[in-house]
C-alpha cells in the first residue's frame, strides 16, 4: 500500500507482509511484518562546503549544524585545525634542518614543557582577528557556513603580540641580568620562561598568517640568558639532616636528590637551603609480613635559618624480612620529599636574600 509524503523529507517506500502459521496449534496463525524504510532525503550541500575556495592572502573554513551558531563554531574549529596542522609541518620541517638549543638543566626544561603546552592551549582558543561570515546558506534543516580570515589583518595582530612579548622581555633581561643571586633566578626563569615559549609560539603563527614575511629578531640574548640561570641554579645545594637517625635514610636521600637535579651539600659546607627534619618510625610484624611507618617532619630553611617552608609527610612499607621494609620505607620517604623539594624549590628561591 503507497504512503504519502511526509513534510517533503519521509518517503517510506513499501512494505511487505508474510503470515506464517506457527504455535500450539494449526488454527493458531501469527502475522510478522516486516517493514523496509528508505533513509531521509536530504539535498547536497553547497559546492562552496565541499570544495571551499583557496585565494591568497584568505584562510577559509567551513561548517554545518543544526542552527547559524552551530555551523559557525565548526567552521571556526575547521579553521583552527588547518592553523594547528600548518603550524605543525613547520615545526617538523625546522627541526629535522636544525638543532634545538638544549639547555643542559632538568629543572629549566621541565619547566619550559610544561609552560609550552599551557601556553599552546590558549593559542588554540584565542579568538582569530578578522574572522567573518563570507557566506552562508540553509538547505533542508541544516545551516552551512563558509568563514574567512584575512592574513593580513591577523598578522598585523600577531606582530603588535610579538612586540607585547619584546617589551616585557627587554624590562625583565634589564633589571636583572648580571645578578647572581638564587633568587634572581628563579624570577628570571619564572618571567623569561613563558615570555620566550610565548614569543616562540607567536612566529609560528605568523609564518603561517604571512609566509612571506621577514620574522621580527629577538631583543634579548636568550642563549646567555639561560647560562645565567643555568649557572645558579648548578650551583644550589641542599644540607641534608646528619643526625644519627637519619644515618640509614642517607643514601636513598641522595639518590632521590640527584635524580631530581638538587645537589646535596658537604657535611662541613652551608648550603643554598637547609633541611630541619625530624623522624619517626615504627614496625611491627602481621602475620608474615613485617610493616614499617615513618613520619618526616620539620622546615627548608635558607642558609640564615629563615624558614622557607614546611614539611610533613609519611609512607608506609612492608616486606617478609625487616631490613628490607626499612629499606623500602627509606625510599619511599627520600623520594616523596625530594619530589616535595624540587616542586616547591621555585618559589622557594625567590624568597631567598
Amino acid at each position: 500500500m503507497k504512503q504519502p509524503v511526509v513534510g517533503g523529507w519521509w518517503l517510506v517506500v513499501g512494505a511487505a507482509a508474510s503470515v506464517l502459521l506457527a504455535g500450539c496449534g494449526a488454527d493458531s496463525p501469527i502475522a510478522r511484518v516486516t517493514e523496509v524504510v528508505v533513509a531521509p532525503f536530504r539535498a547536497p550541500a553547497p559546492g562552496w562546503y565541499q570544495q571551499p575556495p583557496r585565494e591568497p592572502g584568505r584562510l577559509y573554513g567551513v561548517g554545518a549544524g543544526s542552527d547559524r551558531d552551530a555551523a559557525v563554531a565548526a567552521a571556526t574549529k575547521d579553521l583552527v585545525n588547518q592553523i594547528e596542522i600548518s603550524i605543525t609541518v613547520d615545526d617538523r620541517t625546522r627541526e629535522s634542518s636544525s638543532t634545538a638549543l638544549a639547555t643542559g638543566n632538568d629543572r629549566v626544561e621541565r619547566y619550559e614543557a610544561a609552560t609550552r603546552s599551557d601556553i599552546r592551549s590558549r593559542s588554540e582558543q584565542r579568538e582569530l582577528p578578522g574572522l567573518c561570515v563570507a557566506q552562508q546558506e540553509q538547505v533542508g534543516d541544516r545551516v552551512y557556513v563558509l568563514m574567512v580570515v584575512d592574513r593580513l589583518i591577523w598578522a598585523a595582530d600577531l606582530r603588535g603580540r610579538i612586540k607585547a612579548c619584546d617589551d616585557r622581555l627587554a624590562a625583565v633581561a634589564a633589571a636583572y641580568t648580571g645578578n647572581q643571586k638564587p633568587s634572581t633566578a628563579a624570577v628570571l626563569l619564572r618571567e623569561t620562561t613563558p615570555l620566550l615559549l610565548e614569543r616562540d609560539d607567536l612566529i609560528r603563527r605568523l609564518r603561517a598568517a604571512d609566509p612571506a614575511s621577514v620574522m621580527p629578531p629577538e631583543v634579548v640574548d636568550r642563549v646567555a640568558l639561560r647560562r645565567q640561570i643555568q649557572a645558579v641554579l648548578d650551583a644550589l645545594t641542599v644540607n641534608l639532616p646528619t643526625e644519627p637517625e637519619f644515618t640509614d635514610l642517607q643514601p636513598a636521600l641522595l639518590d632521590a636528590f640527584a635524580k631530581v637535579g638538587i645537589r646535596a651539600a658537604a657535611p662541613d659546607q652551608t648550603g643554598s637551603l637547609r633541611l630541619r627534619l625530624t623522624l619517626r618510625t615504627s614496625t611491627q610484624r602481621i602475620e608474615n609480613q613485617v610493616r614499617c611507618d615513618g613520619e618526616l617532619r620539620g622546615a627548608i630553611e635558607d642558609a640564615k635559618g629563615r624558614r622557607l617552608a614546611g614539611i610533613q609527610l609519611s609512607d608506609r612499607a612492608g616486606a617478609p624480612a625487616e631490613v628490607t621494609a626499612k629499606e623500602r620505607l627509606n625510599q619511599k620517604l627520600a623520594q616523596r620529599l625530594a619530589t616535595d623539594l624540587d616542586q616547591r624549590l621555585l618559589t622557594m628561591l625567590q624568597a631567598l636574600e
